[in-house]
């Protein structure tokens, strides 16, 4: 049966991302859809944040086990819960000792080439993209260059501005999209003098 992976208990590693979802209802309901249990997640992740786990190549080596796959400075993991991406993680200057790193974000196994919105709008964002599964990579290539970001690892915002005059800000978790809405940032920063950090992949 091609959906009994779900019946096999999910990899720390999945517990652990699947924490950061758990305020967007349906992208958690994507993943209680796929196994996920929320008295299990977040037993996992107090438990792994609890253990002060490094946030070295070593330190996640050790809590999750070793990665599939190396591109340059960047590490990758395979997921349960997401099978068709990866957990990518990114260091300065190639130096996985370093107690931080560059990037640590879920991303396309193969990337999406969805579809140039244009003019930009809520309705048309909503249909190009799917919330709990495209990521900032497809997000890009759909509505192009932000104009205004915020956040704090693990969750990210876009804002963008809408020729009506209205904005749309995309939010993402670890990376992933988790919605689309009319809101205003509260505290942005212009694209223009700060450009967005620069996504691993895409280089």
């Amino acid at each position: 049966m091609a959906t009994d992976w779900i019946k096999r208990p999910l990899p720390d590693l999945d517990l652990y991302l699947a924490h950061a979802f758990k305020p967007y209802p349906a992208v958690w309901a994507q993943l209680v859809a796929r196994g996920a249990d929320r008295d299990v997640t977040d037993h996992a992740f107090w438990r792994i944040h609890s253990a002060r786990v490094p946030m070295t190549l070593d330190g996640h080596t050790k809590a999750f086990g070793p990665p599939a796959e190396r591109r340059d400075d960047s590490y990758l993991w395979p997921l349960t819960l997401w099978p068709d991406h990866q957990l990518l993680v990114a260091f300065f200057d190639d130096r996985p000792d370093w107690d931080i790193g560059k990037a640590c974000q879920i991303v396309r196994r193969v990337p999406g080439r969805p579809e140039r919105v244009s003019p930009l709008s809520i309705d048309a964002a909503r249909r190009a993209l799917r919330l709990g599964y495209d990521t900032t990579a497809e997000a890009q290539a759909s509505l192009g260059d932000c104009d205004r970001y915020d956040g704090w690892w693990p969750w990210d915002s876009w804002e963008y501005d809408v020729p009506d005059g209205s904005v749309l800000q995309c939010v993402f978790s670890l990376g992933i999209l988790v919605d689309i809405t009319s809101e205003r940032l509260h505290d942005p920063i212009s694209r223009r003098t700060h450009p967005v950090p620069t996504d691993p992949t895409s280089s």
